[in-house]
């Protein structure tokens, strides 16, 4: 468990969500980032691992299609979910 990035997690949930992102509520990526944020843990079996290993592929798609707050945001939520991932 890391301090500092359980500390990022909780910091990016309070981020406005820009305007210019099509932003699904509840998304798997968003509980996975929620999850983190409450524990600072995560116990995730390779199925679990893959699955947030996709949602941070898809962030980071996402994100080299778009510009300014929205990609700053979906780059900082796919980085959040890859040093999860690195912790598993």
């Amino acid at each position: 468990m890391s301090k500092e990035l359980q500390q990022r997690a909780k910091t990016f949930l309070k981020i406005s969500i820009p305007k210019d992102l099509d932003y699904v509520s509840g998304s798997v990526a968003e509980r996975f980032i929620v999850a983190y944020a409450k524990a600072g843990l995560l116990d995730l079996d390779e199925e679990l691992c893959e699955l947030m290993d996709l949602s941070a592929a898809e962030a980071e798609s996402a994100a080299a299609d778009a510009s300014g707050e929205a990609q700053a945001y979906l780059r900082e939520s796919a980085a959040i979910l890859r040093e999860i991932l690195k912790e598993a």
